[in-house]
């Protein structure tokens, strides 16, 4: 392989990771910490970027009832600067979609009261969540109903 070759190769691998192509987005990770009520366990994370915008989501169980983690959420999302908005889920009665948008970043939330998360099911007093913070310019929230079960 040439110099010049291996210089673009250089090049071309170290604008996709400083760009969140590779990485994910560690706008995504900030907003997901900030927003996570607790009691909480993580079950997984993985970054989001190759074939879409940088990103991150992750799966995990929250303490309280639906109720609670909902609005805990939307709360949360507002204090960080995003407009909110909420349905039901039209696959999964026991879901809620919170979906939130600022200019820099759309974030969706879908909490369960029943069901598996992971493929671990949710614990008797704790819902489950899988939370998605994504780098959208100028986006607007996907859900658009007030935020109460």
């Amino acid at each position: 392989m040439g110099v010049w070759r291996k210089f673009a190769v250089v090049l071309l691998v170290l604008v996709a990771v400083s760009s969140g192509c590779i990485t994910g987005s560690g706008a995504g990770s900030d907003v997901i910490d900030a927003v996570t009520p607790d009691p909480h366990q993580t079950l997984g994370c993985y970054d989001e970027g190759i074939d879409g915008a940088p990103g991150r989501n992750c799966s995990m169980f929250v303490g309280g009832t639906q109720a609670e983690v909902v609005a805990k959420l939307a709360n949360a999302l507002t204090t960080e600067g995003f407009a909110v908005g909420c349905s039901s889920s039209t696959s999964d009665a026991s879901a809620v979609t919170v979906s939130g948008a600022r200019p820099d970043l759309r974030v969706t939330a879908t909490v369960a009261s029943t069901g598996s998360v992971a493929d671990k099911p949710i614990p008797f007093g704790w819902v489950g969540v899988d939370i998605d913070a994504s780098e959208y310019k100028n986006s607007v929230p996907s859900e658009s109903g007030p935020c109460s079960v």
